[in-house]
């Protein structure tokens, strides 16, 4: 599965992490940029070697050296393998329209509480990846 969207805040190298595009209902994201991170075809060098031409055979050949060619896409992740820390933003809590959306980021931890207190456009509890409640984090008024 491929992630929607991976926000780059330019000053403390923070990135955030939106597999669905939900970012944009908590925050106002106009301070980030998007990470231009696409496809891109890479190469790498493979050594030559010796190699037996089957298990416990006496008799070995050389394998010359070659260049592999392999696409790269840095949004894609397999399985579970999200990439960086967890954290939840929950707006509303309690009330019958709470809202609640899961992301991950990559930095530390101040940067992206500093960055949802500063842009949030609702009243929103932010969760760190140990389940720590951070409660009533200001809105901004749009």
């Amino acid at each position: 599965m491929s992630y929607e969207k991976i926000w780059i805040e330019a000053s403390t190298g923070l990135r955030i992490w939106d597999k669905f595009g939900n970012l944009d209902y908590f925050c106002d994201t106009s301070g980030l940029t998007e990470a231009s991170d696409s496809v891109v075809n890479k190469q790498a060098n493979v050594k030559g070697s010796s190699v037996h031409y089957y298990m416990n055979s006496a008799a070995t050949y050389t394998r010359g050296a070659t260049v592999k060619q392999f696409i790269y896409d840095p949004g894609r992740r397999k399985g579970n393998a999200i990439p960086g820390k967890p954290f939840v933003l929950v707006s509303d809590a309690g009330l019958p329209a709470e809202e609640t959306r899961q992301f991950t980021y990559e930095g530390a931890f101040m940067d992206l509480h500093a960055f949802i207190t500063g842009s949030a456009k609702m009243m929103v509890d932010l969760f760190s990846e140990s389940g720590t409640r951070y409660t009533a984090i200001p809105g901004v008024t749009p």
